[in-house]
Order: C-alpha cells, then structure tokens, then sequence
C-alpha cells in the first residue's frame, strides 16, 4: 500500500476506533479520593505512574519516589497519604531524559486532554498544572467522566494493595481476587505489604494452619464473588517461578511449618505448588477466569516465562488462563499456547506502554497465528490520567494492525472491525460472563 493511501486509511480506520467501547481487563486504578487528599494531586499521579520507572532508569535515585509510590514503597495507602516532597527539582533533571518513551507520552497526553497541560511537563507548567488537577479531583463524579471520554464501559480492578475490602466508588469497576498472597508468606509479606494472615483476620479468620489457609482462600473466593467479581489474578512471578510442581499436602504442612519458624526458602515454594492448585479448583468451580502475569518484571525474566505453566495448563483444561502482557518478551512463546490450547488467552494489557512498535509487531504475529477471540486489552495502570494515554495508544497500535491486515491478508473494513469490536470488549464479555449489551451501548 503506497504511503500516501496508508496514512488516509489509517486515519479512516482510526477514526471510527475512537468510538470503539472497550472492557478494560486489567487496571491498578486508586480510589479517587485517596489521589485527592493534600494540595499534591499532581506529585501523587507521577509517583504512580510509570513515567516515575523511566526516571529511575535515566539516573534519578529511586529514594525520591519511594516514599509515598505504590510501585515502588510499602502497600500502604495511609503511608502514602503522610508522604510528600518539598523540592521538585530532581525531577526536572531527568524528565527530559524521558521524552521520547512511550511511558512518557502516555502520562503526558492524559495531562493535555484531561487538565489542560500545554506543551511539557516542567517547573513553568507545574503550578497551573497542579491547580487544575485539584480542581478535577475535588468533583465527586470525576473518575466516571472520564472513563465515559475513554470509552471504558467496565474495568476490571486488581485491588492487590486492599484485597482484604477492595474500594468500590464507581459502577464501572468490577474487582478481581488477587491471591499472590497466599501462595508464598502467610505470615509477612516479601515486600511489607498485608501479608495472608492479615487479610484472613478481617475475614475472622486467624490462620494457623494449612487448613485455615484453604479455608481463608474459599473465603476470598466467597467475597469476590458476592462483590461481583468476575476472576482471579495471579502475579507472582515477580517473587517465584510460574513453574509449579506438584506437591502433596503432607509436602505442604511441612513446608508451612518452616515458614511459620522462619526458614526454608523452598518451602515457601512447595507451598505456593500445593496451595495454587486449590485455587485452581475453586476457580473452576466458581467460573473465574485465571489471570496470570506473564514476561516482563524487575527481575529474573525467566520466572514469567508462559511456558513455565504448561504443565498446569494441561492439568487443568477446563480453567480459562489469561497470559497477561502476552508473555513479552516470550510473545511468541505465548501465542503458541494459545493456538495449542483451547483454555489460554492473551492479554496485551501493559504492552503499548512498554512500546507500541513492539505491541503492534506481536499483535500483527498473533493475529496470524491464533483466532482472534483469543486477545483482549486492559490498560494496567493506576490513574485515569496514565489510563487515558494507554488507551490512545492501545487504539493506535490496533489501527495500524487492522491496515496492515487489509494489505496483505485482504480483509475488508468490516472484517476489520469485527476483530477491533473482539479485541475491545466482546472477546473479555464472553470470557467474563458479562453480557456484550452493558459495554457496546
């Protein structure tokens, strides 16, 4: 296709995306009025942002985010509300370092449309800048205006720094049961958040034995359930290997008993062997879909290797998984399990913020691989304003995809948008249980 005729049906096929609805599987998103509390609205959106990694990654010391940053401090949001800082010039030494990085673009256009921002982020723009945003956030029905410009007709929400009574301000988000912390250290969690035995205790639960974990895990299941959630999330490959070896119970009792004393680093993964195949069955029997972080983490990239779950794949055909951030940078590792699989998905959530050169290259290789019922999208993200840009890009990469694909495999525009309207929400609804009718409205 001559260069000329792809910018005009891009532009056409990007056009009619802007109205495409969207089931945002996966975001991170902070309760409104917790983002709202103090005169630094603005500071709180960065620190949660991933803009804020970018810099750590240009040189800024990570100390100066870390106080106060759920991504990269203490799970505690009351911490968070007593943080501050007084000097925002480390900031502004390596913001520009940024410029040109997806995470940056993200933030930064979310900050246009949504509060006014012109031109960059700087010292100048900070004061105008960080006034509007307080002004937004001091309207009750913010967060719900702006998932409306999104288009966002439902989120699901990974509340894993409140699992224990997960927020609910808004009707456009549907929580998801986030059981990393039972699978590793029920008594003290590895990154001082609430750890198994805190949230089974607001459950009346005190755990102290294996068979208070299960119960504790039937509980969660119970609760999420009734909240209307519609799956489960797991995401501890940042901490253990997706590999999960069979264990017995016999193994398992053991293995706690070391924990409980304090010792026994293997322990703590022959647990989480024994413990995620309960969850397992309890996913299966209750209906939720298992998502599962896959690829990318600050740390051995080989833990989030999707292969790493075949065996549990297999062990469990009748359990949904969904490989989230399509196992990147095992993509195409990933989207061989989805076309060996019937129970694997692929869920690009995160992707065209990392790139979305990379996110459109894997889509277009997926899409020549796999029926595509098989892929969904979800911003993961923890603010309206990061929330915004990621679903621009989302919409980019897509647009881009689609053209490609009437090029060379001749689809024509309502093929097209048949995957787009997949891809968007009817694949997550009929995975989900939600009916299409509450998104495409």
């Amino acid at each position: 296709m001559a260069s000329e005729q792809y910018k005009r049906t891009w532009s056409e096929i990007r056009e009619v995306l802007e109205e495409l609805p969207i089931l945002d599987t996966h975001e991170h998103f902070l309760p409104p009025d917790f983002l709202a509390v103090g005169e630094n609205t603005l500071l709180q959106i960065l620190r949660h942002s991933y803009l804020s990694a970018d810099c750590i990654s240009a040189g800024m010391s990570a100390t100066w985010w870390q106080k106060g940053s759920l991504i990269h401090g203490p799970v505690s949001l009351q911490q968070e509300r007593e943080s501050g800082h007084t000097s925002l010039a480390p900031l502004w030494q390596f913001l520009p370092r940024t410029r040109h990085t997806a995470y940056h673009w993200a933030l930064v256009e979310g900050l246009k449309h949504l509060h006014g921002l012109t031109g960059d982020l700087s010292a100048d723009s900070w004061p105008d800048l960080a006034a509007r945003v307080q002004v937004a956030y001091a309207s009750d029905d913010w967060f719900d205006k702006v998932m409306e410009r999104m288009r966002i007709r439902l989120s699901l929400l990974d509340p894993y720094y409140m699992v224990a009574e997960p927020s609910s301000w808004s009707d456009q988000v549907v929580p998801i049961f986030e059981v990393d912390d039972f699978l590793d250290h029920p008594w003290k969690h590895p990154q001082g958040g609430q750890p198994a035995a805190e949230i089974a205790r607001a459950w009346g639960i005190e755990l102290e034995s294996l068979t208070d974990l299960l119960q504790a895990v039937e509980v969660g299941f119970e609760r999420y359930k009734m909240l209307g959630g519609v799956g489960i999330k797991i995401g501890v490959a940042y901490r253990r290997s997706l590999r999960f070896d069979d264990a017995t119970q016999n193994e398992a009792l053991a293995a706690l008993a070391q924990i409980r004393e304090g010792s026994g680093s293997q322990a703590v993964v022959v647990l989480g062997n024994f413990i995620v195949r309960h969850i397992l069955q309890k996913s299966l029997e209750v209906g939720f879909p298992v998502q599962i972080h896959t690829g990318y983490q600050c740390g051995q990239l080989e833990q989030g290797n999707p292969t790493n779950l075949v065996n549990l794949i297999q062990e469990f055909p009748q359990v949904n998984f969904v490989l989230f951030h399509g196992g990147y940078p095992y993509a195409d590792e990933a989207g061989l399990l989805a076309k060996a699989f019937p129970n694997v998905y692929l869920d690009m959530c995160w992707m065209p913020l990392l790139s979305p050169a990379m996110a459109a290259s894997v889509l277009e290789r997926w899409l020549n691989l796999v029926p595509h019922n098989k892929i969904m999208w979800g911003g993961d993200v923890w603010t309206v304003e990061e929330c915004f840009g990621a679903v621009k890009l989302f919409k980019d990469v897509l647009a881009r995809v689609l053209v490609n694909l009437m090029e060379y495999m001749g689809l024509d525009i309502n093929a097209a948008m048949q995957i787009a309207s997949g891809i968007g929400y009817r694949n997550a609804c009929e995975l989900f249980g939600i009916p299409v009718e509450k998104i495409a409205q």
